[in-house]
C-alpha cells in the first residue's frame, strides 16, 4: 500500500475582473446620476414662483 499523500491547502477562489462587468457598473452609475439629475430638474420646475404684475 502506498503512503497516504499529505493534505494540500485549498485554493482560494478569486472573482473575475471582466471588462463587461466593469463597464456595466459604470453604466449603472451613470444612469443613476442621470436619473437623480432629472428628478432634481423636475422638482425645480415644479416650484411655484410668483411673478409681480408690473403696470
Amino acid at each position: 500500500i502506498p503512503p497516504k499523500p499529505q493534505p494540500k491547502e485549498c485554493t482560494k477562489p478569486e472573482a473575475f475582473q471582466l471588462v463587461s462587468l466593469i463597464r456595466h457598473e459604470e453604466e449603472m452609475q451613470r444612469l443613476m446620476q442621470e436619473k437623480e439629475r432629472m428628478e432634481k430638474e423636475v422638482a425645480e420646475m415644479r416650484k411655484f414662483k410668483a411673478q409681480p404684475i408690473l403696470d
